[in-house]
């Protein structure tokens, strides 16, 4: 078992345990997106989404928890000025490429990136430009993919190559334009999805 301190409290988890799972295990709550907790029996967690970053005792940069191995006696804050702000620039990067159309999502209020705008006071974007505007992908008869609403957390490529096995999609492209697709980019009704 290792010893670990978080916001104060202490307690041990076995090794291998992420900061995340010491967290969850002390009821201190670090805000995720990407993560899923399926993804550990597959050994994969994607990191990619960076709202979990916490301060880490020693180190100089911001760790993501959910992908950061416990080490013993390792000091973890989640709850500084640094971390509310690398969180908050985030979620602001994420919103500056999302329709800011809240009132009429079909999620209707159940949305992760929306309670974290509500969490970090943000309302718009500080970074307002370039959108990408992709069209429906409506040709899978079990649901439609409307790839603007993407934040690229990488859940969906995740779940389809960890726990379906299908690699029915990955990511393309790069930088501000990456989005998951198909393989070569083709409509859904072309891939190996069992959807």
């Amino acid at each position: 078992m290792l010893n670990v301190t978080i916001d104060g409290q202490t307690t041990q988890v076995p090794a291998g345990s992420a900061i995340l799972d010491a967290a969850n295990q002390l009821g201190i709550e670090i805000p995720t997106l990407c993560y899923l907790d399926m993804e550990k029996k597959f050994n994969q967690q994607a990191a990619a989404c960076r709202i979990c970053v916490v301060e880490v005792e020693g180190r100089r940069n911001l760790a993501p928890a959910c992908a950061t191995p416990v080490m013993n006696d390792m000091v973890i804050k989640t709850d500084t000025e640094r971390v509310h702000a690398a969180r908050k620039v985030v979620v602001d990067l994420m919103l500056s490429d999302h329709p800011l159309d809240c009132l009429t999502c079909e999620q209707a209020g159940s949305c992760t990136l929306q309670d974290l705008c509500y969490q970090y006071n943000l309302e718009q974007t500080s970074y307002p430009g370039l959108r990408n505007d992709y069209p429906l992908d409506d040709t899978n008869k079990f649901y439609s993919r409307n790839l603007n609403k993407c934040v690229a957390c990488r859940r969906c490529v995740n779940v389809c190559q960890s726990f379906q096995n299908t690699k029915a999609i990955g990511f393309g492209d790069r930088g501000f334009t990456t989005h998951p697709v198909a393989p070569f980019d083709r409509g859904m009704d072309e891939s190996t999805c069992v959807s």
